[in-house]
């Protein structure tokens, strides 16, 4: 496991045991608690872009290995991504935590299904990641000009996939719980 990776975990499980949802009992409180979530997700997810953009660059313009190399680079180019996508979610979440919309409870309902829904379809993308990341490795053994460009790019999506998949996962789960919440409202 790279440093970066044993951050990004060790940074994940803290946002899990400090951010468990307690029973809460009114829209307003839980859809601001969804958006603490999710600055506080964001805020990882843009801590570990800045970590493998600033790493993968500078180690792959500093490796001698083909393979490490591409493996830099791809981590590099990828949480270009990541940061595009967390910085405007970061921003939006923190924005209506500042300036909380008045919600009803069919409209947090509904955003917080819409939102479990993306966590549920990214997981489900994070595992083809990591699965396309297998088929380079594989298909990097079989020699070839671009084998090593092949096994460094693959390596790279087995790792960002891997680490996304447990994001979203941990991150699915927490807002989860404030779902449980709105739902045991609307059957209140």
């Amino acid at each position: 496991m790279t440093g970066c990776t044993r951050f990004a975990l060790i940074v994940t499980i803290g946002l899990v045991l400090t951010r468990v949802v307690p029973a809460l009992d009114d829209v307003s409180t839980l859809s601001t608690r969804r958006d603490e979530v999710t600055a506080a997700a964001m805020g990882v997810l843009g801590s570990w872009s800045a970590a493998n953009l600033a790493a993968g660059t500078a180690l792959w313009l500093t490796s001698d290995d083909p393979e490490r190399a591409t493996f830099w680079q791809m981590n590099a180019g990828w949480n270009v991504v990541n940061a595009a996508l967390a910085v405007p979610s970061y921003i939006g979440a923190r924005r209506r935590l500042a300036s909380p919309p008045s919600l009803s409870l069919s409209e947090s309902i509904l955003q917080q299904n819409r939102l479990e829904d993306t966590l549920l379809f990214n997981a489900g993308i994070d595992v083809g990641y990591m699965a396309f990341g297998l088929y380079l490795v594989e298909r990097s053994r079989r020699g070839g000009p671009d084998a090593e460009q092949l096994a460094g790019f693959g390596r790279s999506l087995i790792v960002q996939g891997g680490f996304l998949l447990a994001f979203d996962a941990v991150v699915y789960a927490i807002q989860r719980r404030v779902g449980r919440e709105l739902a045991r409202l609307a059957d209140g």
